[in-house]
């Protein structure tokens, strides 16, 4: 995930509006317990806020196999290893780095790393973005879309919580960013379809509400009317894009 001064590692959720404004405004009632973001969400069905900005995402290619084509091995023996690679093509510099960023230096190296210069203490290693830079022109393989958005949320498991399928259709490993974008021209019938929807996983299809698989998304707010969160922690707010970095991590699950 990078923003406009940082570059994060996400593993939940991102997200602008509605859902992200319920999460963090509800926490002055946190004793309610779960109970808050239901009343919450009640509150906020009667503002019905709505964000202008601007939301592009590039599909995901329905004729390739995404988890087989963007799955590499990213192993590192030893810090030399890393660094003698970055010696090897020194001059391949700025590959997840953005143009306003203050704290995100990165250097990338021939074996599809990155190393943060900012801090000594601090380095990460991992495969270089493959999408341009925040505030750079999009391919135009990627879909624009512009307006006032209710809400617009991204999530990589199926559940935000264990009682919210938002991502019915996603797998661990799929190589999908599940992304959803609710304009404002959603009737306030149609959102609270949508929201009770969330429970059983039936929500994606509801009218007005675009559900689509991608494989990066850019979210640009004209407006500071809204949250953003990455994990469901509060972000500065700002531009922001994300894209899946494959084979980052290895998880564990007991399969039914």
């Amino acid at each position: 995930v990078e923003t406009e001064n940082q570059i994060l590692f996400s593993f939940l959720s991102i997200g602008w509006g509605l859902l992200s404004d319920v999460d963090i405004e509800s926490e002055r009632i946190r004793a309610l317990g779960a109970q808050r973001f239901t009343m919450w969400t009640l509150a906020k069905l009667v503002s019905m806020r709505s964000h202008r900005g601007t939301v592009s995402y590039l599909p995901v290619d329905k004729d390739s196999d995404t988890p087989s084509s963007t799955r590499r091995k990213l192993r590192f023996d030893s810090e030399g290893d890393v660094r003698s690679m970055m010696s090897e093509d020194a001059g391949r510099r700025d590959s997840f780095y953005s143009v306003g960023s203050r704290k995100s230096n990165y250097l990338s190296a021939a074996g599809s790393s990155y190393e943060s210069l900012a801090e000594d203490t601090v380095r990460t290693f991992g495969p270089p973005s493959r999408i341009p830079p925040l505030g750079h022109p999009l391919p135009s393989e990627w879909t624009v879309v512009k307006g006032d958005f209710v809400m617009v949320h991204a999530s990589y498991p199926t559940h935000l919580m264990t009682d919210c399928i938002f991502a019915p259709d996603a797998k661990l490993d799929d190589g999908c960013i599940w992304l959803c974008i609710i304009k404002s021209s959603i009737s306030r019938t149609h959102l609270v379809q949508f929201l009770l929807g969330m429970s059983s996983g039936t929500h994606t299809n509801v009218s007005d509400v675009i559900f689509v698989p991608v494989s990066a998304f850019r979210i640009e707010p004209e407006t500071s009317s809204s949250h953003l969160t990455v994990d469901g922690e509060l972000i500065e707010h700002s531009s922001l894009q994300a894209e899946i970095l494959p084979a980052m991590a290895n998880v564990f699950a007991r399969v039914q």
